[in-house]
């Protein structure tokens, strides 16, 4: 099932069974059960749906976490993107940033992404009304997408203050499945004998995303970590996270 606007619709006529023809020239008498219901659902974008949650789906060390539905943002309406996070002192990619959890994918579909990570609560929201770049700017992070023929991937992502963007195309896979998995992010600047780098891992699974030289010393602002929302529009999953460590000051 997909998220949309709206239901699909289906139309059959001519059915033939067994040799004898249903025309549907009058209304069969045919059983029915439940077939014409009327529902009222939240469960469209961009009604989203995520924060603070008394659940306990990411194995945490006890009930409460950070989650819930994360529909795809949409950078041409500021109405339609959203966040939840902590705040945190300033901070750049010119000193390392870790960040730490358990994870739980309950639901995802074709056409998702969720982001958690370091952001800006004013830059990230701000795309030149524009959808053309899914990452926000000033965000590292991790990425919970990927294109629908290989599933989803756990991965490492950042974009710049301006609009550069950089993500790695492939990551662990995470699936849909309810389990709980323990994460870690480590990014560490670039150095005189190092590029800059960030280092994702999901269970027993690792990927590395190096930084083009220089843009560890590239402008960029944090001051909040959590979940916001992409700037390309597109459906929604349900994910949750707990038992989080994570950078909030930097040293000089």
């Amino acid at each position: 099932m997909k998220h949309y606007d709206q239901g699909g619709e289906v139309w059959i006529d001519d059915v033939t069974v067994n040799g004898e023809t249903e025309a549907f020239s009058t209304a069969p008498d045919w059983e029915g059960y439940q077939n014409r219901r009327s529902y009222t659902t939240s469960d469209i974008r961009p009604c989203f749906d995520f924060g603070y949650s008394r659940t306990h789906h990411a194995g945490g060390a006890a009930a409460g976490e950070l989650g819930g539905r994360v529909f795809r943002g949409d950078g041409r309406d500021p109405k339609k993107m959203a966040c939840y996070g902590d705040r945190l002192e300033p901070l750049s990619l010119r000193a390392p940033l870790k960040a730490s959890g358990t994870v739980c994918l309950l639901r995802a579909v074709s056409d998702s992404d969720a982001l958690i990570g370091f952001f800006h609560s004013d830059h990230s929201f701000q795309s030149g009304n524009s959808d053309a770049i899914s990452t926000p700017p000033d965000f590292v992070g991790i990425s919970i997408g990927g294109p629908s023929r290989e599933g989803f991937f756990f991965a490492p992502c950042y974009r710049l203050h301006d609009t550069e963007r950089q993500a790695s195309s492939r990551g662990p896979h995470i699936f849909p499945d309810g389990k709980p998995r323990r994460w870690s992010m480590d990014y560490v600047p670039e150095g005189p004998n190092r590029t800059g780098k960030i280092t994702v891992k999901l269970a027993d699974q690792t990927t590395v995303l190096e930084l083009p030289k220089g843009h560890s010393h590239r402008d960029i602002h944090l001051n909040r970590f959590g979940l916001i929302t992409t700037h390309t529009d597109g459906n929604a999953q349900i994910v949750y996270f707990d038992d989080l460590e994570y950078t909030w000051r930097q040293g000089n």
